[in-house]
């Protein structure tokens, strides 16, 4: 500090910030200069210190001086020996500084320090695993044997394998080896004891590792299907008592038990592959009938009783005096008798464009499957084709749920071949008169167009403007209001075109696309065939 041109009081910063020194803690006055000279020596130190920075320091200050001002060492810091970046004149050098050095070794402007982390490894580690009380690491004491080592870790489990243990040990090159002993003589003095080494990890397994888990399998008209752990003397009344008990579907009679079979003979091809037993138990549950008890890995199935149905539902909508949902009375029963009781069509019901729909209902997971199977086969086909104009994959696959059913006749031949059997989940739907045809695709104006019973399937594409540049018109097709499809006939020269009704969809889709030859791919097939036609015209010189 500097007043009326003397200097008065020098305050050395790293006492106050390292220490709380105030000394030399001047007060101001008006018109004083403090003056902040540029270093002669800085530091750096870092790695696992406590304040890894860029220090200056004074020329009498050692390395010890350094590690004061950085706070000392991590708990995690190598402290043997320190490695210090010096630069000389003309390159730099690495120097390693050892403990005993710190105090007497000075730091030179532009140095920087490591302090490295110790080594992750033990000097007297010794573990143990498996089949004993107390698992996990031990301290290796002078003499520690084998034997000590499970008496620390409070002695073997009564599932311990006695006649094999493993000691996996570290070889001098890093290399391990496997040292096998057996539990029950070196526990029991019969076989020598063995000295432990430093990372020694001994494994004791337990006889439920050395076999494969026993389970036992249920499955039918049970509340809880599922695989169960095999217990010893566990009867079928048990495994069924575990499983939730029966559902009410369920029959106690003809239980099927299927059971591994071991001694198959393999050169018979009538070789039994299984054990099959038929059991009639209480339906009650009680122990006091036929006691069956279960081997590992039988495979228990409960059978649904004769003659129980779960109700099946259908549902009528559209023109219909009372619509909504019916349940099926009769395994027999049809489409007509469906119209029947939902008190039959009113004067608006257009039958020709009545449909039956058989999607959304899956009567067992088998269903479900196809069902996804069909609109992952839907995808496949559009990425395909790349018509980017065609009907929505979703539609496309409701359309193929439509059954196309002629209700008119249905409804003057009741029982007759159109008249399908109802299943679980159908629906009828009996529209009103529908007065509009829809054009879409490869046309220039998909719209929709009034119905006019003289006009041709060409003049209602006309009516949209006519065919698009790539459509592929003998691949048209028309989808009626009951869901049924027709596409163009052809004969000859000549093309039969489906005929409209009202209600109908009609559909062009895109030419696909092919892709064109390159040059390089022109001149190779052209090659290959003057090449093929030398080698004919060698093969005829030859003959003749």
């Amino acid at each position: 500090m500097i007043r009326n041109g003397k200097k008065i009081a020098t305050l050395d910063v790293y006492d106050f910030l390292l220490k709380g020194d105030l000394k030399n803690n001047i007060r101001l006055q008006d018109q004083d200069i403090i003056r902040v000279p540029v270093y002669s020596k800085r530091v750096e130190i870092v790695g696992e210190i406590k304040r890894p920075f860029i220090f200056e320091m004074k020329d009498q200050e050692n390395l010890q001086t350094l590690l004061t001002f950085a706070g000392g060492f991590t708990e995690k810091a190598y402290q043997a020996r320190l490695k210090v970046l010096r630069n000389t004149p003309t390159e730099r050098k690495i120097n390693d500084i050892t403990a005993n050095q710190f105090t007497s070794y000075i730091p030179q402007s532009g140095d920087k320090y490591f302090v490295n982390e110790i080594l992750d490894r033990f000097e007297n580690r010794v573990s143990i695993e498996g089949s004993v009380f107390r698992p996990g690491e031990y301290q290796l004491e002078n003499g520690l044997s084998l034997k000590k080592l499970i008496e620390k870790a409070e002695g073997l489990k009564e599932d311990a394998f006695l006649n094999r243990g493993y000691i996996t040990r570290l070889k001098p090159d890093l290399n391990t080896e496997l040292i096998a002993f057996d539990v029950k003589k070196v526990l029991n003095g019969q076989a020598e004891d063995i000295l432990l080494q430093r990372e020694d990890l001994i494994s004791i397994s337990s006889i439920f590792d050395l076999k494969e888990a026993y389970s036992i399998q249920i499955n039918g008209e049970i509340r809880l299907p599922n695989t169960y752990p095999f217990a010893e003397n566990m009867s079928l009344q048990e495994l069924i008592i575990k499983a939730g008990g029966f559902k009410e579907a369920a029959t106690s009679q003809r239980i099927e038990v299927s059971r591994r079979v071991k001694n198959s003979d393999p050169n018979t091809k009538t070789a039994k592959t299984a054990e099959i037993f038929q059991i009639d138990i209480d339906q009650n549950l009680n122990t006091a009938g036929i006691t069956f008890i279960l081997k590992p890995f039988d495979i228990v199935t409960v059978r649904s009783s004769t003659g129980y149905e779960v109700q099946k539902q259908v549902r009528i909508e559209g023109e219909v005096l009372f619509p909504g949902y019916y349940t099926i009375n009769q395994k027999n029963e049809r489409i007509s008798d469906l119209v029947k009781r939902a008190g039959g069509l009113t004067a608006l019901a257009f039958t020709d464009g009545a449909s039956l729909k058989r999607s959304g209902t899956f009567e067992n997971e088998l269903d479900k499957e196809k069902e996804n199977q069909k609109i992952q086969q839907f995808q496949k086909i559009q990425k395909g084709i790349a018509d980017t104009l065609a009907i929505n994959i979703q539609d496309e696959v409701v359309r193929n749920n439509y059954v196309g059913i002629n209700l008119s006749q249905i409804i003057q031949k009741p029982g007759s071949t159109q008249d399908l059997f109802l299943e679980n989940g159908d629906i009828l739907n009996v529209p009103k008169e529908l007065q509009t045809v829809k054009v879409s695709g490869e046309v220039l104006t998909p719209n929709i167009v009034v119905y006019t019973k003289s006009n041709s399937f060409k003049k209602y594409i006309n009516s949209a403007g006519g065919f698009g540049v790539k459509a592929a018109k003998k691949r048209a097709y028309i989808i009626y209001a009951n869901g049924s499809i027709k596409t163009i006939n052809k004969f000859l020269f000549f093309s039969n075109y489906p005929k409209v009704k009202t209600g109908a969809e009609i559909f062009v889709p895109k030419i696909i696309e092919r892709k064109k030859l390159s040059a390089a791919e022109s001149v190779g097939i052209l090659t290959g065939i003057a090449s093929f036609g030398a080698i004919v015209i060698g093969i005829m010189n030859l003959v003749n």
